[in-house]
């Protein structure tokens, strides 16, 4: 039982950690990454302060795990190290009273949203304003979820329908296309998205849509992939725009020896 609650209390330390670093990293390139346990993606708070607050809990947590595991041990270090310990206790209430405030409101909200939790999600929507950094990353996993009333209220309530995310800048147009239901690029159209945005790569919707989908989508075959291609065509995205590879579409259609889609594009 000892060694199962002091697992407990490594385990929880190590989140700290990764907690703090994805954090710094966010912060930094201004990506929303969050941490992946299981299944799951746990978001973390948009800002800095706050993740700093949510690491500093997660170690309390943990030296409650240790303290529960081995008391005498933790007493003798506590005694050792007083006034750093009283410092460091003092500190992390300080953030802690100060910091979430601001991440706690918004982490039900995610956390409702991921789960697939509609009707808790839109209540809670009606209760307040959340920040448009928070609505920006939860359009991602309602769409992703095929939830698009509540896309569409948080788009309503200030979400930026044409934001960039991750490492390199990509659209919900792009996720669209490469993981999500077909049903997910038809709303964002309505919605009117731009179809033609590039990320840091300078791929449009429609690069992604030829190079990816077909590998991390089940059952996406050239029919469905010429479909949506037609989709985003009809509605006005640009076949010729090139990549930084100086490819366009088209001779990405070639490269993947898609040909019912080169010769929908020639």
């Amino acid at each position: 039982m000892k060694a199962f609650v002091q697992l407990m209390g490594l385990l929880t330390l190590i989140a700290a950690g990764m907690t703090l670093i994805t954090g710094s990293l966010n912060a930094i390139f201004d990506w929303d990454l969050g941490l992946k346990i299981g299944g799951s993606s746990i978001p973390l708070p948009p800002d800095f302060f706050s993740v700093v607050a949510v690491a500093l809990l997660l170690v309390i947590i943990g030296g409650l795990f240790f303290l529960i595991a081995d008391a005498k041990r933790v007493f003798r270090f506590i005694r050792r190290y007083r006034w750093r310990v009283l410092i460091g206790l003092a500190t992390t209430i300080a953030v802690l009273v100060i910091g979430f405030p601001y991440a706690m409101p918004n982490l039900s909200l995610e956390l409702a949203v991921q789960e697939g939790d509609s009707a808790k999600a839109q209540a809670m929507l009606d209760q307040r304003q959340y920040p448009t950094a928070v609505l920006n990353d939860l359009t991602y996993w309602s769409l992703k979820n095929q939830d698009f009333i509540l896309t569409k209220k948080m788009l309503d309530r200030g979400a930026d329908i044409n934001h960039r995310r991750g490492e390199f800048k990509s659209t919900l147009l792009d996720a669209a296309v490469h993981f999500f239901d077909p049903s997910a690029t038809e709303f964002l159209i309505q919605q009117g998205i731009d179809l033609n945005a590039q990320d840091s790569l300078g791929r449009t919707a429609l690069h992604t849509l030829i190079t990816y989908r077909r590998t991390n989508v089940t059952g996406a075959d050239e029919a469905q992939i010429l479909a949506l291609v037609k989709q985003l065509v009809t509605a006005g995205a640009n076949p010729k725009i090139e990549n930084q590879a100086g490819k366009t579409p088209l001779q990405l259609a070639q490269d993947m020896q898609y040909n019912t889609i080169v010769e929908f594009l020639k």
